[in-house]
């Protein structure tokens, strides 16, 4: 699985990149085989404003099924990404699931 990253209006840039490799290392870490890419693009609407304005936007690319993107707004970045990544890892599971119920993807079974 390969991670970008992507900040704006994002002040604590080499922080973050940090946060993000922990975080979804462990949330992923039973689909690392069967997701391609992610890209996690992070954004501060408002900027200095203040109010809910902490974007999270996930694109996840898996391994023969299609792409989804799941975006999340939140005042602070901590819990706008913890909130996209468990979005994010739900939905995918999710498609895994269907897309073994449907004969889509023998290939890709769930391991836990």
């Amino acid at each position: 699985m390969k991670l970008f990253v992507k900040t704006k209006a994002i002040a604590e840039a080499p922080r973050v990149r940090k946060l993000l490799d922990d975080r979804f290392a462990m949330a992923f870490e039973r689909f690392r085989n069967k997701v391609d890419k992610v890209t996690v693009s992070l954004v501060d609407v408002n900027g200095p404003r203040g109010g809910r304005d902490m974007q999270c936007r996930i694109l996840v690319k898996p391994i023969g099924l299609p792409s989804f993107v799941v975006t999340e707004r939140r005042e602070t970045l901590r819990e706008a990404l913890d909130r996209g990544i468990y979005r994010a890892v739900r939905r995918f599971a999710r498609q895994m699931c269907r897309a073994s119920e449907f004969g889509r993807a023998k290939h890709l079974t769930l391991t836990s």
